[in-house]
């Protein structure tokens, strides 16, 4: 698609390139009409020139010849390349050069029946040669008559013409392309506040939602337009915070109730011995509460996180050392699955990290790769090093992700299908995420049929020797 600016300069272009050659053809148009007019008045007045005061005291046609001929070298230059005969009704009697094929352009002129004693002007083409004419009658005493008939080739107007032709043709092209270079870099100059708004917008985030678009000081519509989308922002944000305000306390607030109730349930199990139904349902509570408080303890990680308020306090450690006691700790749950795991540390990575929300990222990790592994499957983990950064990858044989979940991975309380039926709540990989971003990590998830599902989780470290 085209942008906005792009379209302005072409219709820019379109209307300028019609405007340049109407006013082209409208300035060619009038001054052909102007030449021809102007060719006609010429040979009108040459044959006044010729015929002024002849016939009145002569009677003799070669005395009138003779005296036209006398005046043929006095008039204007323009007018000198004029020619001109006497012709009767049927033929020529005096001509004032000689011309090639006359008596075809005479010929001519009478097949038109404009061979006449008439004054009239015409356009006759002898031999690729176009001439314009002009014939007057001239009366003789004792009523004799003839008629003048003045011509002049049209080759130097067609000449003028074609030269003009050609200052149009490269002329118009010339012009079209500065307008265009003009119209572009003037809507790139009427669009500029639009990029920046553009680019402010790009940038705002949940984690930026303070910025704002900038404001030109002039009163247009583009200055209006960057009030209003910051008036959305500012409400965007209110609510945002409000939202953030509302998790972090409904967590906070949540985990006390649940302690008690915890406390209660523990305490009736250590009274008089309750029957065995009592006991399956305090049980069954008190694994509800686990999950519950659990919740309430993400729910507002992810909240100080989206706050920017995460306390993190770093240490140095061995995150390889980590690991392995991560995939200690989730032996059980494996072995329920009889999944096993393949464990390749490629080098000792040292890290200045949050030691407790790492190793909570590598729980949730393998935790989620033994959720989605088959029975009897296969986990695989490997811990490199590459320009500063610690690489953990965690690669299990389940099902590929569909592409379409695979965009929305990271989403909060964003399930797989075989989730659907497992008792978590979806923040596993958001909590993976928010924990890596805030060590200045990252993490991204590939999925396919052949190599099954990957997460990698990328780490600041500093280098340790082996």
């Amino acid at each position: 698609m085209l942008k906005i600016s792009t379209k302005l300069t072409l219709w820019y272009l379109i209307a300028t390139a019609i405007v340049i050659a109407t006013t082209s053809l409208t300035m060619y148009s009038i001054y052909e009409k102007q030449r021809r007019s102007a060719i006609d008045e010429d040979l009108h007045d040459f044959a006044d020139f010729l015929t002024t005061g002849l016939g009145d005291q002569q009677s003799d046609m070669t005395e009138i010849f003779n005296e036209m001929v006398a005046r043929k070298d006095k008039p204007s230059m323009r007018q000198r390349s004029h020619r001109f005969v006497l012709a009767s009704n049927d033929s020529i009697i005096f001509e004032s050069n000689i011309v090639t094929n006359l008596d075809s352009l005479l010929n001519t002129l009478e097949e038109r029946n404009e061979f006449s004693f008439k004054s009239i002007y015409n356009t006759v083409s002898l031999n690729n040669t176009e001439y314009r004419t002009y014939t007057r009658p001239i009366k003789l005493k004792p009523k004799k008559e003839f008629k003048l008939i003045i011509f002049t080739s049209m080759d130097k107007l067609y000449e003028s013409l074609h030269q003009l032709r050609t200052v149009i043709i490269i002329v118009v092209p010339i012009s079209l392309f500065f307008a265009g270079f003009i119209g572009f870099f003037i809507a790139r100059r009427a669009f500029a506040p639009v990029r920046a708004i553009t680019e402010t917008a790009a940038s705002i985030s949940s984690k930026s939602l303070e910025k704002r678009v900038p404001i030109s000081g002039t009163d247009d519509e583009i200055s209006k337009l960057a009030l209003t989308f910051n008036a959305m922002i500012a409400r965007l944000h209110d609510t945002f915070i409000s939202q953030q305000r509302f998790v972090a306390d409904a967590s906070h607030d949540l985990r006390t109730p649940l302690t008690v109730i915890q406390m209660e349930l523990e305490w009736l199990l250590t009274q008089d011995e309750p029957d065995l139904k009592t006991k399956i349902v305090i049980d069954r509570c008190l694994k509800e509460i686990l999950r519950l408080t659990e919740l309430a303890d993400n729910l507002m990680l992810l909240a100080r996180a989206d706050a920017h308020q995460l306390q993190v306090n770093k240490i140095y450690y061995r995150l390889d050392e980590q690991i392995m006691e991560s995939v200690t700790q989730m032996k059980t749950l494996a072995n329920q699955k009889n999944v096993t795991f393949k464990l390749d540390i490629n080098a000792p990575v040292e890290v200045f990290a949050d030691e407790s929300m790492l190793m909570r990222l590598l729980i949730n990790a393998i935790d989620n790769a033994i959720k989605y592994s088959p029975d009897n499957g296969k986990i695989s983990i490997v811990l490199d090093q590459n320009e500063g950064y610690g690489i953990f990858n965690i690669t299990n044989e389940g099902n590929p992700i569909k592409p379409e979940s695979l965009n929305r991975i990271f989403d909060r309380f964003q399930r797989g299908e075989k989730a659907r039926t497992s008792r978590g709540f979806g923040l596993g990989l958001a909590i993976i995420r928010a924990i890596a971003q805030v060590h200045n990590g990252d993490v991204t998830i590939q999925s396919d049929k052949e190599n099954g599902t990957n997460l990698r989780v990328s780490i600041p470290c500093i280098n340790v020797q082996a």
